[in-house]
């Protein structure tokens, strides 16, 4: 039998687990509120995070990125997330001129 863990829900439609469909198909679900073991243990949250940031650096997680918009529509792109449209993440661009660009 196979198991399905749901793990929090990042936005858009929440999805439905058909109970019937779980039954005949003898599936274990399983359901784990994201984050929870770090509410639990603050302590996991430093070597986690650092776990995330070499992965990032060795390319092995490239966030989805499911909105982009101009820097005029900063207020579509709050409204996009607050009504749970975007799915990942959304990026405000503000164009290549000098004065757009990072000073880090």
């Amino acid at each position: 039998a196979a198991r399905v863990l749901i793990v929090g829900f990042a936005g858009g439609v929440r999805p439905v687990v058909r109970a019937n469909y779980a039954l005949i198909k003898g599936l274990t679900v399983m359901g784990c509120r994201a984050g929870e073991s770090v509410r639990m243990d603050p302590s996991l949250q430093a070597p986690r995070m650092a776990q995330l940031v070499r992965w990032v650096g060795e390319g092995k997680l490239q966030p989805y990125i499911s909105h982009t918009f101009d820097a005029s529509q900063v207020q579509e792109a709050f409204l996009a997330v607050m009504d749970r449209k975007v799915t990942g993440k959304a990026v405000v661009t503000f164009g290549s001129s000098p004065a757009a660009q990072s000073r880090l």
